[in-house]
């Protein structure tokens, strides 16, 4: 069975989507052949064929699927200069994600345990973000020091428009994972798709 209507219809979760995937659309051969198409989640997407064809997920899909992870996610602390060296009359602004209050700004009290940087907390200032591609642009716009997964800041970091403020990195425990239907592995464009993912991956 072919994707219907000619199109590779891809479902990708937000962060991994804007930070990895579209970033290299432009290297995928058969892009233009394929009529690919992109949805981005926040959360599970639907599982079913009349959603997408392929889909990226912080967790496997099981029953029925075929899974494969991609990457473990580790996030680092990136800003502008002036946020990265702020004068002595203020301290530093920092954006977390984790915006619950049950949960709030424990991505920063872990990652300055993890630096023994807990006392920069005294005086620090803290925004909110709800996901990751906030915080990143958020950094971008000097408003603070985001943690962001890494491959959502690359780009930016190449472009040097961010600048890395340690190089300690920091585990969440979640993963990336490319999923498709097992009856559908071996359709053309979904396998030359797979595989292409697989090899960007590989080469980093």
């Amino acid at each position: 069975m072919k994707s219907r209507a000619g199109a590779l219809r891809v479902a990708v979760c937000t962060a991994f989507g804007s930070g990895w995937l579209i970033p290299r659309m432009r290297l995928y051969p058969h892009a233009a052949e394929c009529r690919l198409q992109i949805k981005l989640h926040a959360y599970q997407p639907e599982l079913s064929d009349s959603a997408a064809d392929v889909f990226f997920t912080t967790t496997p899909i099981k029953d029925g699927f075929w899974s494969v992870k991609l990457l473990s996610e580790d996030l680092v602390p990136v800003g502008t200069d002036e946020q990265l060296f702020p004068d002595g009359k203020r301290g530093y602004t920092f954006i977390t994600t984790d915006v619950e209050a049950r949960n709030f700004m424990e991505d920063w009290k872990d990652y300055l345990g993890l630096i023994q940087k807990t006392s920069l907390l005294d005086k620090a200032a803290v925004m909110g973000a709800s996901h990751y591609s906030f915080a990143a642009e958020m950094a971008l716009e000097g408003v603070g020091i985001a943690l962001v997964p890494y491959f959502l800041a690359e780009q930016r970091l190449l472009d040097g428009g961010l600048r890395i403020w340690h190089d300690t990195r920091l585990p969440t425990g979640r993963a990336y994972y490319l999923n498709v239907k097992h009856a559908r592995r071996s359709e053309p464009s979904i396998r030359s798709f797979i595989n292409w993912v697989r090899r960007s991956i590989a080469e980093g």
